[in-house]
């Protein structure tokens, strides 16, 4: 569906599907890189209240250019796009696979050394969803990394770029599984 610069409404939703038009994710952001519908407050009550869809055993079912519905998904789908997320969790254990540190101006990520022998021919885009704490639908920002970078160094800094990233009070971290263990220390 091409996308229209419009205004925005503060309550509308950004409703994310892949090439098969499964729904894959929501937002109260819009991410331009990737095909989204926008629902505003009346049809999010009438499609995720009233007819219960959900994220994942839904798709989107075009009209036309400018029409579209959700739907239910009839039969089992694969969907290319990872469904199954991650919430990282706190830790104190330095040997979770993947450890993710809160530094005062800067995210650091880092793998064990064990782990990146086993990975160390893969190639692979890894995102991590800086998400509300309260509701990790409602995305603040993404952060992407790839593997081969953590694979070839001791670690990885990623930037905040939000003044309060690391309050962790009012942000989770989430990501598509990859690794058996997640850590954010």
């Amino acid at each position: 569906m091409k996308k229209r610069n419009k205004k925005y409404e503060i309550t509308d939703i950004f409703v994310y599907y892949d090439e098969n038009n499964i729904i894959y994710s929501t937002s109260s952001s819009p991410d331009n890189s990737k095909q989204f519908i926008v629902l505003d407050f009346e049809k999010q009550q009438e499609y995720f209240v009233e007819k219960n869809l959900q994220v994942g055993k839904s798709l989107v079912k075009f009209v036309d250019d400018e029409n579209f519905e959700l739907v239910e998904i009839s039969e089992p789908t694969i969907s290319t796009v990872h469904t199954l997320i991650h919430k990282i969790k706190e830790t104190t254990n330095f040997q979770e696979e993947c450890l993710i540190q809160r530094l005062e101006d800067r995210w650091r990520f880092k793998i064990l050394e064990k782990s990146k022998t086993e990975l160390k021919n893969q190639t692979r885009n890894l995102n991590f969803y800086l998400c509300q704490k309260s509701d990790i639908h409602f995305l603040f920002r993404t952060i992407k990394l790839e593997l081969s970078n953590l694979l070839d160094q001791e670690f990885v800094d990623i930037p905040y770029i939000i003044k309060d990233e690391s309050n962790q009070n009012k942000y989770s971290l989430v990501t598509e599984q990859y690794f058996k263990s997640y850590g954010l220390l």
